[in-house]
């Protein structure tokens, strides 16, 4: 090792990791709002940039926008390069009528204009899906989930997402999933994907297996894939600790693969 890669590497270590550079959209939900902002005040290893609806402006409180400590996006042009520099995009609020926009290609704000240049770029979007879910309690209390046929509705608008490529994530799971990649720590991680391993003692037939290419698993995803004895993941997928409970409960186990 010559002089220059001593010092490459002297620095690496002594220098703090670069802070994760997030996008956030937020609209103005009603369901959990303040929990969910309140998690994501409390990282440090963060680097937040904000994109508000008309009515997320309106409804949100102001002091839990600054709790955040973001920079807020005003234009297009700034949209467009905290885009190109956004390590992964975050709704925490997705609302109805956001959720509804984006699965028909509507794009009539900065907010839906943002997350659909997201997704047709490739990048990683999470979703937690509390304010627009039928089968949330909330909704449920204010008799907003009792047309069957608009729920099914809703739902399908959820399916395209996920084939758009959003992850949707519990509010359960959410601080979890934060955790792991706001601040990820490789021996944390290896230590959680070892625990996961020691399921795997026994033989499985490669009918029982099934290969999951999402960057997050959650207890949700794990309970779509019961009927097989083995999940194959990334070496780089996060497991979250519902989802770890899950598998250990029902004696499943997780191999890892190649990228």
């Amino acid at each position: 090792m010559n002089i220059e890669e001593l010092v490459r590497n002297l620095l690496q270590n002594l220098l703090p990791e670069r802070s994760k550079k997030i996008l956030i959209f937020l609209s103005g939900g009603s369901v959990n709002t303040e929990i969910l902002l309140k998690v994501l005040a409390e990282f440090d290893q963060k680097n937040y940039e904000l994109v508000l609806s008309d009515s997320g402006k309106k409804m949100i409180p102001n002091t839990l926008i600054e709790e955040l400590n973001g920079e807020t996006i005003q234009s297009f042009s700034e949209l467009e390069k905290s885009l190109n520099e956004a390590d992964f995009v975050l709704i925490p609020i997705m609302t109805r009528n956001t959720l509804s926009k984006v699965a028909l290609g509507i794009a009539d704000n900065l907010v839906t204009t943002g997350i659909a240049r997201a997704l047709m770029m490739g990048k990683e979007v999470l979703a937690v899906k509390d304010s627009f879910d039928s089968n949330h309690p909330i909704n449920r209390v204010k008799e907003l989930a009792r047309n069957q046929a608009y729920n099914e509705m809703l739902k399908s608008y959820e399916t395209c997402l996920e084939q758009f490529g959003v992850k949707f994530i519990p509010l359960e799971e959410f601080k979890s999933v934060l955790l792991n990649k706001i601040n990820p720590s490789s021996e944390r991680i290896n230590a959680e994907k070892k625990l996961v391993l020691t399921q795997s003692n026994h033989q499985t037939s490669s009918e029982d297996k099934v290969k999951v290419d999402s960057s997050i698993l959650t207890a949700g995803d794990i309970r779509k894939y019961e009927q097989h004895a083995v999940i194959q993941i990334k070496p780089s997928t996060i497991v979250t600790p519902l989802a770890k409970d899950f598998i250990s409960d029902n004696q499943m186990k997780i191999e890892i693969t190649n990228e």
